[in-house]
Formats: C-alpha cells, structure tokens, sequence
C-alpha cells in the first residue's frame, strides 16, 4: 500500500499552486483597482521593472471638482527607473487620471509607466508628462509668470551651475530691481545698421519698457539705462578706428548730458548705470570716460574677453550676441530659418562638424583650415552659404565650430544652439552668456586654441555623449533667447537676473 501512494501520480500539484498565487495577486490587483477611486488617497510602493507590474485596463476616477493638476508635456525625455506602475494604456487622458488619483505619482511617461519622482531625466524616444498643480498657472501678472517660471527651472536644473536657484534670483529681482531709461534726448542717437549681430543694442531697452522692472520715474529707480548704441556711433564714420573714436566720445558725450541734467551719476559715480555695446568694441567703449567711470560703469557686451583690459568680469555682463527675433533660429545676416526644435530629432546628423565664415580672420580659423579643410568629416566653408544650404549644413552636423575671429564671440554661437548643433567653443578667454548661472559643458565641448591640431579625436570621443548634450541644448535654448517683450528667464531676463545679483 505504502509504495503504491509514493508512485501515485501527483503532476496536478504544480498546477494547483498556479491558482492559488493566481488568486492572490489577482486580489492584489483588485485592492489597489478599488482604493483609487476611495477619497483618500493609496499609499503604492515603486514597483522594480522586474517585478510583477500592476495593471490597470479600466480605471476611471470620477471628480467632483476640476482635477488639481496640470500635465507639462516634455519631447524626447524619460526618467530611469523611479517606476510605481504601469498603465497598458496610450490614452493619455486614463494616464492622467490615474496620476491624478495617486499622491505618489509625479508623472508618467508615453509607455505607460507611473514614475515617483520626474527630476533625473534621459533622453529617450518617448514623451514624459509632468504633473504640476494648476494653481501655479492661475496667478496674476508677474507672480503668474513667476509661477510657470518655477516649473521651468524645476526641470531645467541640470544645465544650471551647482546651487544656482533661479527661483530665488527671480524673486529678488522682481522685488528690488527698478530701472529708468534716460530720455533719449539727452544724447545723440544716429541711426544704427540693421544687422542682426547687434540687435541687443535695439532691442534690450524695447524689452525693458515692457517689464515689471522699468519705472517712469528715477527717484523710484535702482538703476540706470543709459541709451547709448555704440554700434550706431561707430558706424558713423567709414574706417574702424575712427568709427572706435566716435563711439568714445558719444559714450562720453551722454554721460556729460545726464550728469547735468539729473543728479544720480554723480551719487554713485556711475556704479549703478549701464550701456548695451554690442559691437566688437565692447568694453572699450569707456576709454574716453574718467579713471572712476571706466571702474564703475556697467557694460553689457557681446566682447565678453577676459583678457581685455577693459572687459571686468566682476562688472560687466556678456549678453547672447543675436536676438533672432524669438525665431527658432536665424542665418548669418539675420534671415530666419525654418529649423525647429521638433525637428532635431529627426534629422540624421551624418557630418562630425560644420563652420561657415572668414577663415582667415584671425589666429586661429587659419589653423583651423590648415589641420581640417579637405577632411571628409568637416565641413569648412569660407564664406557664407546660402539660406537652404546654411539650414541644411546646422541640421546635418553633430557639431558646430564656434571659432574666434579677432575678436572671441560670433554670432554663430546662436545659430548652433537653436539649431540643435553642438556648439565646440574655440576661444580662450570668453566669458559666455550667464556663465554664473548655465553649466556651459553639459551642452558645449571646449577645446583650448593651441589644441585645434587635436580637435577631430576631440570630437570622436564626444560622439557618445552627444544625444545627452543636444538634450541640455534644448533645455538652455529657452535661457539664451530673446523675446519682444518680457518673457520670464529669457535672454532679456537672465540678463536682469544678473544685474540684480550684483547689487
């Protein structure tokens, strides 16, 4: 009897077990179904990847009220990892309801995963959504574009430099910074060329005029804009050193005009006054000016070189030297061009790297040619190309030379950054655009001058890197733009960020 039950067949056993491990997580699941819709809210623990995933087919949470929150729809991102279940749904809307439902849930992703936190983020071919109360949109006047700010920053961090909160910096700047403009008047404003190059000279006060920061009167004012556009005056007169001198001696024909009119250089000797120069001048533009006006007043310049003897670092301010109209991008000479951020992705990028421009201007574009032109992975154009060829040229290379001519910016910087091209920074010596504030290598490739002969090994051990770095691009293109009118923590304001920082 004993040896006929051990033979006895048992191959039922396994199968029974099935069932009941069945059963429990089907009550599980069932457990977790029902306490979404319940008026307080499921605690869920993250879920690993290679754990059993939840599944919600038919979950619809009803409301009495509007939902609490908004969706931020972020292209090309994801978060690794950070998983609390998953939706087999691509109905975005059943995705937000559930999000909705769940106080840990902080956003999903296309795929269908409920991630915890949305802070780490990779590039990816999918989309993330990023929950954010609607409250925050609902504000007035600045504090509502204050609000939609703090999203921005929120998930724009990792191309700011380390403990930068420009949260913090944009409150402060809103609360203590007030500007007056000088009556235009008082100086002698000559018609300024219509080049795109120098438009900052043009723009930046329009800009102001309609920010919370301009006042109308100068007793209410913390600083002062001075008018001045020292492309216009140099341009006055055909030969550069000339043009140079002319702009001196209007730089210096204005501050005598306001010093006698109003009483507020002669109370700060100038330390809270400031002129836009654009041009190659840069800095330089004070030299006609006193020992105390050339220490104290404020240049915001496009010749951001730190070994100019006029350039101070700790004063003057380096703008983005191309105002592009807002458009995604514009050509060399100001044309716009048709290449959008959607459209980064999509185009094969088959060049290693692209530079259009005088090639014998300066020390280092003739090496540049010397070491590269003829390679098949460069394209070196010496000259300007014509609007489609240019467009087609930025979208097609990994990277975009920006090379210093005899002076170290170029209005090339921007026609790489909002085309998705990877800008390879050439020139020692330049302060870049709200260096204090934007991590400049987590979307540029540096390469010192005397390492031009290297620049190609450079650049292929930067391949790997180069879908995290064009990602990072994207995210600080919205910091390095500029607008008609005030548009939180654009170029204009980033600019106004730093001013107020230095007070």
């Amino acid at each position: 009897m004993r040896a006929s039950v051990v033979g006895r067949d048992c191959s039922w056993l396994p199968f029974a077990l099935f069932l009941v491990l069945a059963a429990g997580l089907w009550l599980e699941i069932s457990f977790e179904h029902d306490s979404a819709a319940r008026p307080t809210a499921p605690r869920c623990q993250p879920v690993p990847r290679r754990s059993i995933e939840p599944v919600f087919t038919n979950l619809t949470v009803e409301y009495n009220t509007a939902p609490a929150f908004t969706y931020d729809v972020i292209e090309g991102a994801d978060v690794e990892g950070h998983d609390l279940a998953n939706v087999r749904s691509n109905n975005v809307e059943l995705l937000k309801q559930t999000c909705n439902a769940l106080t840990e849930c902080m956003g999903f992703n296309s795929n269908g995963w409920l991630k915890s936190k949305v802070s780490s983020r990779t590039p990816s071919g999918a989309r993330l959504f990023v929950k954010l109360p609607l409250a925050a949109a609902r504000q007035d006047s600045a504090a509502a574009h204050l609000g939609a700010g703090r999203a921005q920053v929120e998930r724009l961090t990792h191309v700011l430099q380390p403990n930068i909160n420009l949260t913090s910096l944009q409150e402060q700047a809103l609360r203590q910074l007030r500007i007056f403009t000088y009556p235009v008047h008082l100086g002698s404003m000559p018609r300024a060329p219509d080049d795109y190059k120098y438009g900052v000279e043009r723009r930046l006060p329009q800009v102001l005029a309609s920010s919370p920061y301009a006042v109308q009167q100068p007793e209410e004012a913390t600083h002062f804009l001075i008018p001045f556009q020292c492309t216009a005056h140099r341009y006055t007169v055909a030969d550069r050193a000339g043009g140079q001198n002319a702009a001196e001696a209007g730089l210096a024909s204005w501050i005598a005009s306001i010093s006698a009119a109003y009483p507020y250089w002669n109370r700060s000797a100038g330390a809270n006054h400031f002129y836009v120069c654009s041009h190659d001048m840069g800095s330089s533009a004070v030299a006609q000016l006193s020992r105390a006006a050339q220490q104290n007043l404020i240049g915001l310049v496009n010749t951001a070189d730190r070994r100019d003897g006029f350039f101070n670092v700790h004063r003057d301010l380096a703008t983005a030297p191309h105002i592009g109209d807002g458009c995604d991008t514009c050509l060399q000479g100001g044309t716009r061009l048709s290449v959008t951020r959607e459209a980064w992705a999509g185009t094969p990028r088959n060049r290693l790297a692209f530079m259009a421009g005088n090639l014998q201007r300066g020390p280092v574009r003739p090496r540049l040619r010397q070491f590269f032109d003829g390679d098949p992975d460069f394209l070196l154009v010496d000259g300007t190309l014509a609007a489609a060829h240019y467009r087609q040229a930025l979208a097609e290379s990994e990277f975009c030379l920006v090379v210093r001519g005899f002076r170290v910016w170029t209005p090339r910087l921007m026609d790489a950054v909002w085309s998705g091209c990877i800008p390879v920074i050439i020139a020692d010596g330049y302060e870049l655009p709200f260096s204090s504030l934007l991590h400049w290598p987590s979307f540029a490739v540096f390469v010192p001058e005397h390492d031009v002969p290297r620049l190609k090994d450079i650049l292929l051990a930067k391949l790997s890197q180069a879908p995290l770095l064009r990602a990072n691009l994207l995210a600080a293109s919205q910091y390095l733009t500029y607008h008609s009118n005030w548009v939180p923590l654009d170029a204009f304001d980033i600019l106004m960020l730093q001013l107020a920082a230095r007070s």
